[in-house]
């Protein structure tokens, strides 16, 4: 052996350990002694216990997985939530500030929440920026007309937009008061199980001291 100082978990390697126990042997030790050294030279070899590796939550929305909600919209009524989301998105480019953008748009905040079950789906596909979104969400100002289909999906409280908000709340591209949004959102749910869960995994500080007033209080 060396004779640098070895640490505790040198010791514990089996090879070094009976090499140890051999050399205390040949220096006549007592029975009980060897005995002891013998036991925890066979301990030693036992594998450690693995330590299960906790994995990033996988993103979990899909705009294919509401895909049956849409089918059973009277064409009339499509058109109408789309034109009313056009509309909020319009404003949401002109208005100065985001105070201004809300008072602008409550007419139309009223009509998405009372069609509700009829909106989930234009409401996703705004969200995630697909279908007639795919190519406004390029706009460097697409995330003020995002935040307020985050907030109004607080409001609309279905089942349906839990998994894209806690994705929402997971990304680490996206901006932070949209992420803060969906974590308000996500209350309005009753989804505080859900942000528990995800809670270590949020690497943003901001985002994580509004998941921990959602769960605390």
């Amino acid at each position: 052996f060396s004779n640098k100082r070895m640490n505790i978990h040198f010791y514990f390697k089996p090879f070094y350990f009976f090499t140890i126990f051999y050399n205390m042997i040949s220096k006549k030790m007592s029975k009980k002694q060897i005995w002891f050294f013998f036991i925890l030279g066979i301990l030693s070899c036992v594998p450690p216990e693995k330590v299960p590796v906790r994995r990033e939550p996988l993103k979990r929305f899909n705009i294919t997985q509401i895909e049956n909600l849409r089918k059973k919209i009277p064409p009339k009524l499509k058109d109408k939530i789309n034109s009313t989301l056009e509309r909020v998105f319009k404003k949401a480019m002109t208005s100065r500030t985001m105070d201004e953008f809300g008072i602008g748009t409550m007419k139309e905040a009223i009509f998405i929440i009372d069609q509700k079950e009829n909106s989930v789906f234009f409401l996703c596909e705004a969200i995630t920026g697909v279908g007639k979104w795919s190519r406004e969400k390029e706009n460097p100002l697409y995330w003020k007309f995002k935040y307020w289909c985050v907030d109004i999906a607080g409001y609309i409280k279905d089942k349906n937009l839990v998994a894209l908000l806690m994705d929402i709340v997971m990304d680490k591209g996206e901006r932070t008061d949209v992420r803060i949004r969906a974590v308000r959102s996500l209350k309005e749910l009753n989804e505080k199980k859900q942000l528990k869960k995800i809670f270590d995994f949020v690497e943003n500080s901001s985002v994580r001291e509004e998941i921990a007033k959602v769960i605390l209080f």
